[in-house]
């Protein structure tokens, strides 16, 4: 495409890279366990990765026990060419946690729920989906609103987690992405 850009006695056309897509990525690579990868996963985030992997496998268990029927709409499962899925299922989840909390209860299943339903809004990051949304607009231009959609997720991710949740292990893996995070702020 940029070849086609190309015009003798003007200056060449660069690249760049679509927010969306870098955005979708970084989300993609965040929880990414696959041993070949050149995006490793950070020994810290290990434990979100498995609260995710987690939600997927309850997610997997509804439609396979036939839970979904119970359930006022179904479960969104994680596909992973499907942009988003991650944070589509987690909230597809939260919505769906005081339904799945009372089935399980009476299946005697509650040790399959991955973790109070606050702490996974904290890792669900509404801000994520909202700035794929506003930046995969193809009928009107984007460029600028990287720049704030950037600062909102900055923002979002630095907010303090809740103490309550201090005994979970995903608690420990947050609040070191965020001392990284306001380490790189400083430098």
């Amino acid at each position: 495409m940029i070849a086609a850009f190309r015009v003798p006695n003007r200056a060449i056309l660069k690249r760049v890279s679509w927010a969306c897509h870098m955005l979708n990525t970084c989300l993609q690579n965040s929880v990414n366990r696959k041993p070949n990868s050149q995006f490793k996963l950070s020994d810290e985030g290990v434990p979100i990765s498995t609260l995710i992997q987690s939600c997927k496998s309850l997610v997997t268990y509804c439609k396979q026990a036939y839970l979904s029927r119970r359930l006022s709409v179904a479960p969104v499962q994680a596909v992973e060419t499907r942009w988003n899925s991650n944070l589509d299922m987690l909230d597809s989840f939260i919505r769906l946690y005081p339904e799945l909390e009372d089935i399980l209860q009476e299946r005697d299943e509650r040790n399959r729920l991955p973790g109070p339903v606050d702490f996974l809004r904290a890792v669900a990051s509404r801000p994520l989906k909202t700035a794929t949304l506003a930046l995969e607009s193809s009928s009107s231009p984007t460029i600028h609103l990287v720049v704030p959609y950037f600062i909102k997720i900055r923002a979002h991710v630095s907010q303090p987690i809740s103490e309550e949740f201090r005994d979970l292990p995903q608690y420990s893996a947050l609040v070191a992405y965020q001392v990284r995070l306001n380490f790189f702020d400083t430098t």
